[in-house]
């Protein structure tokens, strides 16, 4: 699961670092500017990265690495969702420490607390 997460948020800040992520910063400052003109977009603007999120976690679970019940929509796209903070306030390259404390810091902790 470890390797497939990091993997996952390695590509995407490789594509932040280009013409992508300016994309992406401008389809972000639309919705900040005029979210009438990016509604029909938002419904479906994260379906394909959060469905390779979702197939990562639920073999992760189907491993017995962590509990299926963790497994929310909030969960599902708290690692991407950090690494797009991370591009809007810091810009790129996003470095790979960044991505690894994203893993190591936050995400493992909240898949694995059997407290959760």
């Amino acid at each position: 699961m470890y390797k497939g997460v990091l993997t996952l948020l390695r590509r995407a800040a490789v594509l932040l670092d280009g013409v992508f992520g300016e994309a992406a910063r401008g389809l972000m400052a639309d919705t900040l500017t005029g979210p009438a003109r990016t509604a029909s977009l938002r419904p479906s603007m994260f379906l394909a990265r959060d469905r390779v999120t979702r197939e990562i976690l639920d073999r992760a679970a189907a491993r017995g690495e962590i509990r299926a019940a963790v497994i929310t929509p909030q969960l599902i796209g708290l690692a991407p969702a950090l690494v797009a903070h991370h591009f809007l306030m810091h810009g790129t390259p996003i470095p790979d420490n960044v991505l690894t404390g994203i893993v190591d810091n936050v995400l493992l902790p909240l898949l694995t607390d059997p407290r959760a």
